[in-house]
């Protein structure tokens, strides 16, 4: 293939071609019949790059552009775009910064420009070689897998797969990856949640306790936090939150929380609200539901195990742009979250159903999100958490008068075996 010199203005634009173009050769080159030139001209059109098919008419043309972040820049290559497909009449036009990608397909009934990944850019010009891609990528990324001491002494190419416009691993080899995480597997047997007494009533009332949606939750890092660790921002943001939108949790303490006076001060409504102490029922942590502690990480610094992750995703995105998917990435991101958090010593109990029939949205405090919730039936044999014993805080009103009121509100419930205790915590003002 003659090599051809670049002219690209931009000395940032010019080094993004570069490194995309290194990217095209590993992962085009190899399939024949098609060919790629950079720095070409149609009609006194300079084009940034151009690929053609085996009988040289033009299959796309891409623009580069520095901080596509930006809508004018947006706007400017879109602009030029349209115009080289007059001249070219090229099938395709993809604008992107190597890290966005934004899709034109000529005479289409859309005239927009598409956010797609890299590899739903080689899906479409090349439907029938994305085999091919796997079998040219795949030492370089057993090699990097090796590189962060995972073991590949079984892994075969048919343990990398393209779906939904992500790689994959298979669901086997993917537990390998996973196996290196710290446990998120709870071993104790109880737990503690801090609410009010009002919310605490209205469990006891309704015979139901809410799970929130992740969205909205307090911490304004709490859905993405380690997706930015890992991806930095370059998976799509709204699959992101749709899929979010179906994970509901509750979150809880560990043991050595119950009745603790930084708790009762943190969560417990300054000390006026209740601990509900809940025992654990191992049998109902079905699929829908994951029982596990937080892991809480340095962004900058996290830990090995995540960091060897990383590095993994970083080097394989960088030399093929190709995004590296988890299948069940949801079941354990969400049990990392900021150093920050450490003192909660949070075990949070995670639900993922997308078929969930009450479904409801409230509006989230202190952010203001728009949020999604469930409500689970508290008593129901088929949840995980089983009421055991309820704290009256240290400045709980008329505490005397509640603890006995709600003994005879759980008696009437058929539930006369939970314990109501006052607050042994007594230097709190």
């Amino acid at each position: 293939m003659r090599k051809v010199k670049m002219k690209i203005s931009s000395k940032y634009e010019y080094e993004k071609c570069a490194e995309f173009r290194k990217t095209l050769e590993k992962n085009v080159y190899a399939i024949k019949g098609f060919s790629i030139q950079f720095d070409c001209e149609s009609k006194g059109r300079k084009i940034d790059c151009c690929i053609k098919d085996g009988k040289g008419q033009y299959l796309a043309i891409i623009e580069f552009k520095s901080f596509l972040n930006s809508p004018l820049a947006r706007k400017i290559g879109r602009l030029q775009l349209r115009q080289y497909l007059k001249s070219t009449k090229a099938k395709y036009a993809l604008l992107t910064d190597s890290k966005k990608f934004y899709l034109y397909k000529n005479n289409s009934d859309s005239n927009h420009f598409e956010k797609i990944t890299f590899i739903q850019f080689l899906e479409t010009l090349f439907p029938k070689y994305m085999d091919r891609l796997i079998s040219e990528n795949y030492e370089f990324i057993k090699e990097k897998l090796k590189e962060n001491h995972f073991d590949v002494s079984r892994m075969t190419q048919n343990d990398i797969v393209i779906e939904n416009h992500s790689l994959f691993f298979s669901k086997e080899f993917e537990k390998v990856i996973v196996a290196q995480l710290p446990s998120i597997y709870f071993k104790g047997r109880l737990v503690c949640r801090y609410v009010s007494l009002e919310t605490a009533f209205r469990i006891l009332e309704s015979k139901k306790i809410r799970m929130n949606g992740i969205v909205g939750m307090n911490d304004s890092t709490e859905s993405d936090f380690l997706e930015k660790i890992l991806y930095d921002g370059i998976l799509k943001t709204e699959d992101l939150q749709e899929m979010a939108n179906n994970i509901y949790i509750m979150s809880c303490s560990t043991k050595d929380c119950i009745d603790k006076l930084t708790q009762w001060r943190l969560y417990g409504d300054d000390a006026r609200g209740v601990c509900l102490v809940f025992k654990i029922k191992r049998k109902a942590l079905a699929s829908d539901f994951k029982l596990g502690k937080i892991y809480y990480q340095n962004a900058d610094k996290p830990s090995q195990a995540i960091s060897n992750i990383k590095e993994f995703l970083d080097s394989v995105y960088k030399e093929t742009l190709f995004p590296f998917m988890f299948r069940n990435f949801h079941e354990f991101a969400h049990f990392f979250k900021p150093e920050d958090y450490k003192n909660e010593k949070e075990v949070r109990l995670l639900c993922i159903n997308k078929e969930m029939e009450n479904k409801k949205w409230f509006l989230s405090k202190p952010l203001n999100v728009v949020n999604s919730y469930v409500e689970m039936p508290l008593l129901d044999g088929n949840f995980p958490l089983d009421l055991s014993q309820i704290y009256l805080g240290p400045k709980c009103p008329e505490r005397e008068v509640n603890q006995s009121q709600l003994k005879t509100m759980l008696k009437e419930m058929g539930r006369d075996d939970v314990g109501v205790i006052l607050s042994e915590v007594d230097c709190y003002r």
